[in-house]
């Protein structure tokens, strides 16, 4: 009886062991990656000369999105006209160039119903996980190197835009 309460302390020690080592890496693992992210994220905020513009994931299953600095350095900062925007079509170019200044004045369309945006700003030409929610795109990659671009528009729990921001729809990269 003795051997055995002692052979089995030794095996749950030796599952112990193996499971202490097993999950180590993967929590080394995690917490290496979460200290590298702050540190590219310090050094991002610190030093964003370097970047054309910064691509930071606002939240986790947002993914990538572009700051407003980064839309008006890369697309410029042509007023925004609403009706140029709406007949644009699948027009990605004269979409791009409004960009910048849409964000810059997005409080003005804060509260419009979610629905009505179609309505106001023309078919929807992009994809933001749901169909529901309204996304034009303003640079779609024309090869695997490069990226696509859209302007969404999300709402709160009320279905009311609440923000509007340029993400990274998601490639085959």
């Amino acid at each position: 009886m003795k051997r055995t309460v002692i052979t089995t302390i030794v095996g749950i020690l030796v599952l112990g062991v193996l499971l202490f080592f097993t999950l180590k890496d993967s929590v080394f693992s995690k917490f290496a990656k979460d200290l590298s992210f702050q540190k590219t994220k310090q050094k991002s905020e610190t030093d964003s000369i370097h970047s054309q513009y910064d691509k930071k994931p606002t939240h986790f299953w947002r993914g990538e999105t572009m700051s407003v600095e980064g839309v008006c350095e890369k697309w410029g900062e042509t007023p925004f006209d609403l009706s140029k925007f709406k007949e644009s079509g699948s027009n990605e170019f004269i979409r791009a160039k409004m960009a910048c200044s849409l964000l810059k004045n997005q409080n003005k369309y804060y509260g419009i119903e979610r629905h009505k945006i179609r309505e106001i700003f023309g078919a929807y030409s992009g994809h933001y996980f749901k169909d529901v929610i309204p996304a034009y795109l303003i640079e779609s990659a024309k090869t695997k190197d490069q990226d696509t671009w859209q302007i969404v528009f999300l709402s709160d729990k009320n279905y009311k835009i609440a923000r509007i921001i340029v993400h990274k729809n998601c490639c085959d990269r």
